[in-house]
């Protein structure tokens, strides 16, 4: 990695990006700390992509709430630090959960939507009835997933296998796809053919 991958890039909507996408926290995770992980090479591969102003790749506020928890200030500015160049999308302020000044009001819609995209991610859990721990991390992946509706994303990305099971069902109900990166790095080589098919058929 040459230090300068996540640098603030073009401005995006223009005629060679094809599609915006939600990085889950895992995503960052495994680029910065996991080597081995298989998907590191379509994580490195989508972090290409952007650079090159294929894809625009955002984060939601909740990723810098779970990764800056529980560890020193230093170590907490340094990985805010890493993805500062990356689009944050300020989701609905959730007590306990949001950080001040990276958040915003919710307004009922956005209270219906992530009530909804719980339910449908986790159908078996109760909110107000899980053990603590537990329900933190079911919320925020709820809230990770509502945030990237509520700003019309195309894909989220992510590693977790809870969350790709509920793919379908998510895509079902709000038309978001659900992805690995190495599915997500296809998504984004499908569009750019496609659209190279429609300039050459013009």
């Amino acid at each position: 990695m040459d230090g300068d991958e996540l640098r603030p890039v073009r401005p995006f909507g223009t005629p060679w990006t094809v599609g915006r996408m939600v990085a889950d926290t895992c995503i960052w995770v495994a680029w910065r700390d996991r080597p081995l992980d298989p998907e590191r090479p379509a994580i490195e591969e989508m972090l290409r992509l952007r650079r090159e102003g294929r894809v625009e790749i955002a984060k939601t506020d909740t990723v810098d709430t779970e990764r800056i928890g529980g560890v020193s200030e230093a170590t907490a500015t340094d990985r805010i630090l890493e993805t500062a160049g990356i689009i944050e999308l300020h989701g609905p302020a959730v007590f306990g959960n949001s950080r001040w000044g990276a958040a915003v009001f919710a307004s009922e819609e956005d209270k219906d939507r992530l009530d909804s995209v719980f339910a449908v991610l986790f159908p078996d859990s109760d909110r107000n009835a899980i053990e603590s721990t537990s329900k933190k991390h079911k919320l925020r992946d709820a809230m990770h997933i509502a945030t990237s509706i509520r700003y019309g994303y195309d894909v989220f990305v992510t590693t977790d296998t809870g969350l790709l099971n509920r793919a379908e069902a998510i895509r079902r109900e709000w038309g978001i796809e659900i992805l690995r990166p190495s599915e997500a790095v296809r998504w984004v080589e499908d569009r750019i053919e496609r659209e190279r098919a429609r300039t050459e058929r013009r």
